[in-house]
């Protein structure tokens, strides 16, 4: 019996289960050969896959955020809003742990600043989260940041002003 790949492995159920996304995200964060099937799945037509897939690369890059550095252009590129928001959210998770050299911070400052913009509060939320989290790769920024921010924490969702006031307490120490 042939191996199956990774989005095989992933196949089945729907957007609201994991299926085998621990697993493998366990198995990538210490065989780097593993990423880039995830970040080709990541392309999938299979809504469950692509989700997985950004779920299970997430997972991995927490244990080995160096695993992502190869696959920043191919990441930048996914991160637009008009993604499905499960693909967006794992994304905004994991730009911060790549590495971004300086011509590519501008455009990954805009591109999770236009997520600010999605549909879903969980991408939004995230998007906040990824902002501030992306703050020392380019301190210049930290008051742009802050005042979004701050006025996301007064107007967002419910969702978005308690993770804003989160990270205003976070900045502000």
């Amino acid at each position: 019996m042939a191996l199956r790949t990774i989005p095989e492995r992933l196949l089945g159920g729907d957007l609201r289960s994991t299926g085998a996304a621990d697993a493998i995200a366990r198995e990538a964060a210490h065989d780097p050969t593993i990423v880039p099937e995830l970040v080709a799945g990541l392309y999938s037509g299979v809504p469950v896959v692509r989700m997985r897939c950004a779920d299970a690369l997430e997972k991995a890059s927490r244990a080995n955020a160096a695993c992502l550095a190869p696959y920043a252009q191919p990441l930048l590129a996914l991160l637009e809003p008009a993604q499905p928001k499960e693909l967006l959210w794992h994304l905004l998770q994991m730009c911060p742990r790549v590495h971004w050299d300086t011509t590519q911070l501008p455009h990954i400052f805009a591109a999770v600043a236009a997520c600010l913009a999605h549909s879903s509060s969980i991408v939004k939320t995230s998007a906040m989260q990824a902002l501030c989290d992306l703050i020392p790769q380019a301190p210049e920024r930290t008051d742009e940041v802050l005042q979004r921010i701050a006025e996301l924490t007064r107007t967002g969702t419910p969702a978005m002003r308690a993770r804003g006031a989160k990270l205003l307490r976070r900045l502000a120490s």
